[in-house]
């Protein structure tokens, strides 16, 4: 086949034209460096140029005018388009032109298309990683709760009973910990008593040993409840329920342990000591919540962007009822905190559907009420699983429902 034969008939966007010459462009960019008191340049390689074609076309015959007309409509719609170039194929270009009109050449018209390549916009995009964002915050919280556990804490120097009063509350601790749902066989309140005892004499250690038995019992519960949960509901969605009510029962902790009317310094520190204890308990209770929501697939875990609202509220109402209690220090890494998990969720949640609520006048079967709400039986299971009705052959009338907006 001969150069000739290769030739492909130019067009731009579909409108043809006749090619007199072509003229095509390119290399690479420079950056050119010319240094005082230097001999020889530096020329930076900064990538390759845009490609540019230069076409001299051209309209001819009696209908030039209808030509020239539409080619001149294609050449000025917005954006880059298809051009057929007759030596380099089909070009995906941005185009300026030029036209000539001369009454010694009649019956025609010269267009001078300036063509660039279109490339790609493949701009680079951004995104917040909020779920590692709340994790940052809650390791700094967990930190600043552990230091002023530190500052409060104190058993060396002191008489017996202190130590004794701090065992106690320990145990006493250890005791509801263990009563806990999601516990693992074997853990038992004698055996993490044993594991916290050496560290008595270390505020540091101990208030580090303590929150992570408090964090544990969510995550237990959470994996407990995700692996045997028999009810309606999905189970990832029962586990972050479970692990946060198990957290919840600890917020409301208290001291158990008091010590006589007489403030002695010895007495006030013992005090001292088991409200340090308490307070510890209830900050890492709220802090371990935003941990584990910070781990949770939004999407598996709750079935609809109200579910996750709520929960999300409970821990962060939580985070700011601690940080009103607590230190300077520790009120800006709790309120961090607590920004930190309503950001996640914002970010994290528009996954989730939105729900309305429907009340039925009338107990009857949810594959009625899928069909009137949806137009669709297949939905049935929808309606059981976000409301977690056991029996689908009857639905309670009189009680609100929850329906993925359609």
């Amino acid at each position: 086949m001969s150069w000739k034969e290769q030739l492909r008939p130019g067009s731009f966007r579909g409108v043809p034209f006749f090619v007199r010459s072509a003229d095509d462009g390119g290399g690479r960019r420079r950056a050119q460096h010319i240094y005082a008191g230097r001999e020889e340049p530096w020329s930076e390689d900064m990538g390759r140029k845009q490609k540019e074609y230069t076409l001299t076309v051209f309209c001819i015959g009696t209908d030039y005018f209808s030509q020239r007309d539409a080619l001149e409509t294609a050449l000025n719609v917005p954006g880059p388009g298809l051009l057929v170039h007759p030596w380099r194929g089909e070009l995906y270009v941005t185009v300026d032109y030029r036209v000539q009109h001369s009454t010694e050449d009649g019956g025609m018209c010269t267009f001078t298309l300036n063509c660039t390549e279109a490339g790609h916009h493949d701009t680079p995009t951004t995104a917040v990683d909020t779920a590692a964002g709340l994790l940052g915050a809650v390791d700094n919280s967990k930190a600043g709760s552990i230091e002023h556990f530190s500052e409060q804490f104190a058993i060396n120097g002191m008489p017996d009973f202190v130590r004794v009063d701090a065992i106690r509350e320990l145990s006493d601790l250890t005791e509801t910990l263990a009563g806990l749902p999601g516990q693992t066989s074997g853990v038992t309140a004698t055996s993490m008593m044993k594991d916290l005892s050496p560290m008595l004499g270390n505020a540091g250690e101990l208030g580090s040993a303590v929150y992570d038995l408090v964090g544990n019992v969510g995550t237990l519960a959470n994996n407990f409840s995700s692996g045997g949960s028999s009810t309606a509901a999905p189970a990832s969605s029962t586990g972050i329920y479970s692990g946060i009510a198990s957290l919840q029962t600890l917020y409301g902790y208290q001291p158990t342990v008091t010590t006589g009317r007489y403030p002695t310094v010895a007495r006030m520190q013992a005090n001292r000591n088991s409200n340090a204890i308490a307070a510890l308990i209830r900050e890492a209770s709220g802090i371990e919540s935003a941990r584990l929501l910070a781990g949770t697939d939004f999407t598996q875990a709750f079935s609809s962007r109200g579910r996750a609202e709520t929960t999300v509220q409970q821990v962060t109402a939580q985070l700011q009822e601690l940080a009103y209690d607590a230190s300077d220090r520790q009120f800006h890494t709790l309120n961090q905190t607590r920004i930190a998990t309503l950001q996640d969720y914002r970010a994290r949640a528009v996954q989730l559907p939105k729900v309305r609520k429907v009340t039925p006048k009338q107990t009857e079967p949810a594959l009625v009420i899928a069909y009137r709400e949806y137009g669709d039986v297949n939905r049935e299971q929808e309606v059981l699983k976000l409301n977690n009705i056991h029996h689908p052959g009857f639905v309670p009338g009189g009680e609100s429902l929850e329906l993925v907006n359609a």
